[in-house]
Parts: C-alpha cells; sequence; structure tokens
C-alpha cells in the first residue's frame, strides 16, 4: 500500500513501507527540520541561562560526544565506506553531522550568529590531511 498520508483512518498495523515514497521523504525532511529546531532551540536556552561562553563549550562538547554515532549510524544505514573526501561528501549530502574521516580537519569559515536573515548561518572548509609519506595537495 502507498500511502501519500495518514489522514485516514488509525491503522494499528501501521509500518512505515505502508507510505508512499514522496511520504517518506516529506517524513524524513520534517525530522531534520525537528531536530535543526532542537538544536536551535538547545542553544539558545543555554545562552540564555549560562552565558554565550559556556554554551558554545557546552554545544561544543555535546557535539565531539554526537557526531560519532550520527555518523557511524548514517553510514551503516546508507552503505557509505571509504575514508576520502567523496565519501564525506556522501556522508554530507545525507547527514550534516559527517566529520568521521581521521585525517579530515573542517574549519570554521563562519559561525553563527547570522548578522541578518540573508546570511548563512555557518560555512566550513573541510580538508583531508596527507598520510606520512604523501606530499600535500596545492
Amino acid at each position: 500500500m502507498d500511502m501519500n498520508d495518514y489522514s485516514g483512518a488509525f491503522r494499528p498495523d501501521l509500518r512505515m513501507t505502508d507510505f508512499s515514497r514522496e511520504a517518506l521523504v516529506r517524513m524524513w525532511q520534517v525530522a531534520g527540520m525537528m531536530y535543526t529546531s532542537l538544536a536551535g532551540n538547545y542553544q539558545r536556552v543555554m545562552r540564555e541561562k549560562l552565558g554565550e561562553k559556556a554554551a558554545q563549550e557546552l554545544d561544543a562538547e555535546v557535539w565531539r560526544r554526537q557526531t560519532p554515532v550520527e555518523v557511524r549510524l548514517c553510514r551503516r544505514a546508507m552503505g557509505i565506506a571509504g575514508d576520502d573526501v567523496a565519501s564525506l561528501f556522501k556522508h554530507l549530502q545525507v547527514d550534516t553531522a559527517a566529520l568521521f574521516h581521521p585525517r579530515m580537519k573542517a574549519r570554521p569559515l563562519k559561525l553563527p550568529p547570522r548578522g541578518g536573515k540573508t546570511e548563512p548561518a555557518c560555512q566550513w572548509e573541510f580538508r583531508v590531511r596527507p598520510q606520512e609519506g604523501q606530499a600535500a595537495d596545492g
């Protein structure tokens, strides 16, 4: 059965596979928005209660702990293997918590807060450090 939504009667035997592809994509998009909203509200409450510096320190620690979990789960679910830049970008296409490469360095170019609604919230540069004995690229 390909349900486009859940506007009908309650189904006690409902499975996610009962939904159409379009409905599943919508649910995935909403889940991403809810996750982003939760993270933003969490950060705002920390700033209000603890101040900017403490909030940034705690936020960084939370993400240091959470990112490996998210990455492992996403990579396993999506069959993403390898530790090269292409694998990083595959992961970024499906999960933005993609700092999984042991030699990958992420450098923030711009961090929140935004200067205005038209500015991006953040921008990052990703580079893979060469292995010992390899020449560095450009």
